[in-house]
Order: structure tokens, then sequence, then C-alpha cells
């Protein structure tokens, strides 16, 4: 089938009412970026089909086999009009941000990135007004996706406009780079790096920078990346290579040791 048949195909379901018969069509198409392309290709010509694709589309689809409320059935209703209306939908838009989905985890966007569901995170995203910054016991979306090492999702809410890679959780103070830097996630610190603002020396409850966990785990390639100031110290008044060689990390030690130690001095241990 070409194109042009496909999509005659497609708005005939439509126009007929038979979302299954969508759901079949739009099978094929489970990235994001082409069920978008798709839609806005659509919208000035069709607005209200545009919607019967989102609403249809492989990604909503598996979103509402999750429904166990009444209340997330709303928002799975209202997500696709909100992703076709944009700011024309506010009040779609305010209620997805606010509205429940799970109560450990908080609205949908913060259950899809704790889930890993990198492709419903990558639509959400596209919603103007989306609040990437949304706080449920201390843990903003970014903080999951730095805790889970997943890059792809930490790619997509960095699209989202106000995104703030600087949020604490709580009292621990632990920030989306100290959790990267922890686990050695290193293709999330580097995404993280490259925020805009982001304060590579941020420090925890215990005065610990991402570095410094780094280097207390041994993650070599991170500690590389988070070089700046080595010999910041934490409130036990040690520093990134102490903190190394408590731990008997000895790469990161002797990688340290060669940054403070070295001929050109750049670096203040």
């Amino acid at each position: 089938m070409d194109a042009q048949g496909y999509v005659v195909l497609l708005e005939a379901a439509h126009v007929l009412r038979m979302p299954t018969l969508g759901r079949v069509l739009l099978a094929t198409r489970q990235e994001w970026d082409a069920i978008r392309a798709l839609a806005y290709n659509l919208f000035d010509m069709d607005p209200p089909f545009s919607v019967f694709i989102v609403m249809n589309c492989p990604i909503i689809a598996k979103l509402r086999q999750r429904v166990r409320t009444s209340e997330q059935m709303l928002i799975v209703d209202r997500i696709p009009y909100a992703v076709v209306n944009g700011d024309q939908g506010q009040s779609d838009v305010d209620f997805i941000n606010s509205a429940e989905w799970d109560p450990t985890v908080g609205n949908v966007l913060q259950w899809a990135t704790a889930r890993g569901n990198a492709r419903l995170v990558e639509l959400l995203a596209g919603i103007p007004g989306i609040n990437a910054n949304t706080n449920t016991l201390g843990m903003v979306p970014l903080h999951w996706a730095a805790l889970n090492g997943d890059a792809r999702i930490v790619a997509a809410l960095f699209t989202i406009r106000g995104v703030d890679a600087n949020v604490g959780i709580g009292p621990s103070g632990l920030t989306p780079l100290h959790l990267a830097a922890f686990w050695g996630f290193a293709e999330v610190v580097a995404l993280l790096l490259d925020s805009p603002g982001v304060d590579v020396n941020a420090r925890d409850g215990d005065g610990m920078t991402p570095l410094m966990l780094a280097a207390m785990k041994g993650h070599l390639q991170v500690v590389t990346l988070l070089l700046t100031e080595v010999g910041t110290k934490d409130k036990r008044g040690m520093a990134a290579l102490q903190r190394a060689m408590e731990a008997g990390e000895e790469e990161v030690e002797q990688l340290l040791k060669g940054l403070c130690l070295g001929a050109s001095k750049r670096f203040r241990c």
C-alpha cells in the first residue's frame, strides 16, 4: 500500500469511527517521530483526524491498557488533545500536569520516566506547557531518568522548556548529576553536563559533589567527565582524591594524583 492509500484508509477508519482499524493501521508506527510527522502533516487539513491518529497510536494504546482508575482514563483521553491543540488546549495540559497517575511517583510524565517508557516520555515532552519539574516524594522526572541511567529519556526531558537539572531530592540534596555519577552512567552524565546552568559542583546533604561520588565508586570515565575543582571537600574534609583512596579505587586515585601533582598544576587539590 502506498502512502496515499494508507492515509485514505486511515481517514476512513476515523470517519466511520473504527478505532480498532485505526490501531491496526498505526501499529506499524511505533516511534513517536513517525506518528508525530503523520499527525502534524494532516493537522491543517483536519485537526480531529490528527487527534484520532494520536489517540490510536501504539504509544497511547499501550498506555490505555494500564488504566485502572477513572482519573487515569481521563488522562489518556486528554493527552491526544493536548498534543494536537498545543497552547490552545491549556486546560488539558494543566490536567495532565496535575492529575495523579500513580501515588508512588506522581503524574503520567513522572510514571513514564520512572518506568523507562521512552516513547511515552517523547510524546509527552512534545506537549507545550508540560511540566518537567513536578516534584513527588522529592523526585522530579530527571531524577528517575538519571537513576535508571536512561540517556534517551534524559535527552527527551531536556527538550521541555524550563527543565531544572539542579533539583535536589529533599534533605539528601542529591541532584540528577549526583545519581548518574554515583552509578557510573557516563552517557547520562555527559548529557547533564551539556545542560545550560547545570551545577557540576553541587553538594548533597553530606557536602559531597558528583565527582566525589564517582571517585568513591571508581567510575573512571565519569570522573574524567566531571574533572573541574578536584580539591573541593565534603563535610568530612575529604576531597575526591581522599574518597578514591579510602574506597581503594586505585585507577581513579592515580588519575587524580596525576592531575593534582602534575607539572601543569592546572587542578587545585
